[in-house]
């Protein structure tokens, strides 16, 4: 029996995407670096990717809804360009991204991983946060953007919106792929990447504990500094071991101990403050 397509899916089918696009040389467009890329909106997210491959930066991603009325459009457009992301009042960028998150569809992770790049740094914070909001659902995007993008920004992001997941859903088992992404960023070749990561390792707190000490022995004082400081934070007693050990290294780096001697002084604050908030 021949299968009917519904009216919802045709008029899904039948949106076409643009995304403005910046920084890359295209010579089909002579010296021009913005251009705008057309494709199905089914096929978005393949661009997106394709996108931030080559080193382009999405500037905003609007949709052409033909044979959908223009409420449907404007509604399209709307979940797209998130356009109260980009306002400069706190309290309505706050609600906009609980109303993207409450209001989400198979595309909203793909569209907020586009601002990612973006180069308006509070539209790409709000998207960051956004994802914060959506949870463990926006976690696998964020995980393999952040191994795999060739935009540093895009990578920075991902670390930091797997941070701002950590810290809001606490009681909830941070994902083994979001921690195997968190440690293969510590080598990165981008120093924010590396620091963001230890940052997003520190606020997941005690599963990352094996990992920020292997970041110890790295041949990087910036990030072995870092990493002393999240073994500091976490409230985790295992950390005293290492600490203890560079901050008794008679052959460390001086500063590498004096961080070590005051991550000491942190943890046993913050075990004892743990321990005060379980009476």
């Amino acid at each position: 029996m021949a299968q009917t397509q519904s009216k919802e899916t045709s008029d899904y089918n039948s949106r076409s995407v643009a995304i403005q696009v910046t920084g890359v040389r295209r010579q089909d467009l002579m010296h021009r670096s913005n251009y705008t890329v057309r494709v199905p909106y089914t096929s978005m997210s393949k661009a997106i990717q394709n996108i931030h491959r080559i080193g382009g930066k999405i500037t905003s991603i609007s949709v052409d809804s033909y044979g959908a009325s223009s409420s449907d459009k404007e509604a399209a457009e709307q979940g797209v360009t998130y356009p109260q992301l980009q306002n400069k009042n706190p309290r309505l960028r706050e609600r906009a991204m609980r109303e993207i998150a409450k209001n989400r569809t198979e595309e909203t992770i793909p569209q907020l991983m586009a601002i990612l790049s973006a180069a308006d740094v509070v539209y790409r914070r709000a998207a960051v946060q956004t994802l914060g909001v959506i949870g463990l659902d926006a976690v696998p995007s964020l995980a393999e953007q952040l191994v795999n993008s060739e935009n540093d920004t895009v990578r920075a992001s991902c670390a930091k919106a797997l941070a701002a997941i950590a810290l809001k859903y606490k009681e909830e088992t941070f994902p083994a792929i979001a921690l195997e992404a968190l440690e293969k960023a510590l080598r990165d070749t981008y120093p924010v990447v590396q620091i963001s990561a230890v940052g997003a390792l520190s606020t997941v707190g005690s599963p990352a504990l094996p990992i920020l000490q292997d970041a110890l022995a790295m041949e990087n004082l910036a990030l072995q500094v870092a990493a002393i400081g999240a073994l500091g934070s976490i409230g985790d007693t295992r950390a005293v071991e290492p600490l203890s050990a560079l901050a008794n290294n008679p052959d460390a780096d001086p500063y590498i101990k004096e961080s070590a001697e005051s991550a000491l002084s942190r943890l046993d604050q913050v075990s004892k403050m743990s321990q005060r908030n379980l009476v």
